[in-house]
C-alpha cells in the first residue's frame, strides 16, 4: 500500500487527443495535489481567465521539467527538480514529456484544460476519469475526497489488476 508521499502523478495539459505533461513525484493523490492545483489554476482563471490557466500551465510544464512536490509558499510553486542548488542533468522521467502511455509510474494525472482541472487514475495500465473540477467552483466546495474513493472501487472492480501501484 502507498503512503500519501509515495504516490507520483503528472501535471499536463491536453495534445491532440491525448495529453502531455511534467512529472511529480511525491504528494500526488486528489485529496493532495488536487486542492493546490485548483487554487492556483482558480486564481489563475479569476485573475486573467484563459490568459491565467494557459500561463500556469506553461509555468507548471515548460518553465521546469519535474517536481519533487508542488506546494506553494508565496514566491514559488513548489520543489521543483530543475532549481535545485546543484542542477541535475535531467534524466527519466524528467528528460522528455509525460505522455499516457509513458507513465508507468505514475498513479494519477491532472489536466489543466481550458474550463477546469481534470483528475484520472491509472489502473491496470489504463487513465480513467475520476472526475472534473471547473475553475469557476470554489476549492473547497471540490470533494477530491470522492474522486479517492471513486479510485478505490474502479482499483476494487479490477481484481485481476497486473499494475504493481494499484
Amino acid at each position: 500500500m502507498s503512503t500519501p508521499v509515495d504516490i507520483t502523478a503528472v501535471i499536463a495539459r491536453p495534445n491532440g487527443a491525448g495529453w502531455s505533461g511534467r512529472y511529480v513525484r511525491s504528494y500526488g493523490a486528489p485529496t493532495d495535489l488536487g486542492p493546490l492545483l485548483h487554487r492556483l489554476a482558480h486564481d489563475a482563471h479569476v485573475a486573467s481567465g484563459q490568459y491565467g490557466i494557459e500561463e500556469l500551465t506553461r509555468t507548471l510544464i515548460e518553465t521546469h521539467y519535474g517536481w519533487n512536490r508542488i506546494e506553494p509558499d508565496g514566491e514559488r510553486l513548489g520543489d521543483c527538480r530543475c532549481h535545485e542548488p546543484e542542477v541535475p542533468t535531467p534524466s527519466w522521467p524528467d528528460d522528455e514529456p509525460m505522455l499516457p502511455g509513458r507513465c508507468a509510474t505514475a498513479r494519477y494525472a491532472y489536466i489543466l484544460t481550458a474550463t477546469g482541472l481534470q483528475v484520472l487514475v491509472r489502473i491496470n495500465g489504463d487513465w480513467n476519469n475520476l472526475g472534473r473540477a471547473a475553475y469557476t467552483r470554489e476549492t473547497a466546495r471540490v470533494r477530491f475526497d470522492l474522486m479517492v474513493e471513486r479510485a478505490r472501487q474502479l482499483n476494487a472492480a479490477h481484481l485481476g489488476d497486473t499494475d504493481s501501484l494499484n
